[in-house]
């Protein structure tokens, strides 16, 4: 697990949405979800909506070091996107979106999706949120497009899954600071300084996003390591033997010990 992880979602959340404010970069406009896809409103029967959900998966880090395991870790994680086409059905008193089947202009639909989504990735340093994740975004390593099949009958769905192994940088160490230094939480960058940046603009996400900071800083290890205050340093030299000017030995030189208190 890491909070890496976490700041891959939202950085690609507001990039994908361009911060939930127009212009939209993609046909999703601000129906772009992080986890989970939530409530839509102000749709009626028959509307077609291209909606976009963004899922982080299996996470693995392999070990920098040949000789010593443990991290830093060489950390790459599966990137999952969801992008579908649905439509908007009503009927015995519930209502909802559901896939449809899809045809050749829901197809096209789909691959104009699907460029949308990469051009974010391949120039997203032309937007405020698109530098944001290219700050977490170290390198895309593969990317896999997949179609929704129902198996049984072969149907194909106005729906794809975009698959991205991302290599992303391993988390930061905790800061060290010496007593009495105010040990106050911190979230590691890049996630501390995205929640701020997030929650600056103050935009729709701002809310959610003040709620992770809070729930962040109130968590366990947030706060930096102390170490206790330096009392004391003392050096000790071992005995050695000391030559006189003309080369030849004076005998040894008893230890030496210097000591300083604070």
């Amino acid at each position: 697990m890491s909070l890496n992880r976490t700041a891959l979602r939202l950085a690609a959340l507001m990039a994908l949405s361009n911060g939930f404010a127009a212009p939209y970069p993609t046909m999703a406009g601000d129906r772009v979800f992080d986890s989970r896809q939530d409530p839509i409103e102000g749709l009626k029967q028959g509307d077609l909506l291209p909606v976009l959900v963004l899922y982080t998966d299996d996470d693995t880090g392999d070990s920098l070091s040949q000789n010593n395991g443990g991290p830093p870790f060489d950390r790459r994680t599966n990137f999952v996107m969801e992008i579908s086409v649905a439509m908007w059905v009503e009927g015995d008193g519930e209502a909802g979106l559901t896939l449809v089947q899809s045809e050749p202009e829901l197809d096209v639909q789909l691959d104009l999706f699907e460029t949308q989504i990469e051009r974010v990735f391949r120039v997203g340093n032309m937007s405020v949120w698109g530098i944001e994740l290219n700050k977490v975004c170290n390198r895309i390593e593969r990317w896999s497009s997949t179609r929704f099949i129902e198996r049984e009958s072969n149907v194909r769905y106005a729906a794809r899954q975009l698959q991205l192994s991302v290599r992303l940088k391993d988390d930061e160490d905790p800061d060290v600071v010496i007593a009495p230094a105010t040990a106050s939480p911190v979230i590691p960058a890049p996630l501390g300084p995205l929640l701020e940046a997030i929650i600056d603009d103050d935009g729709p996400f701002a809310p959610t996003a003040t709620a992770l900071q809070e729930m962040l800083t109130n968590a366990s290890g947030m706060t930096p390591i102390v170490l206790p205050a330096l009392e004391r340093v003392r050096f000790i030299e071992a005995a050695q033997a000391v030559e006189n000017e003309a080369g030849t030995p004076r005998g040894p030189r008893p230890d030496g010990v210097a000591q300083a208190e604070f």
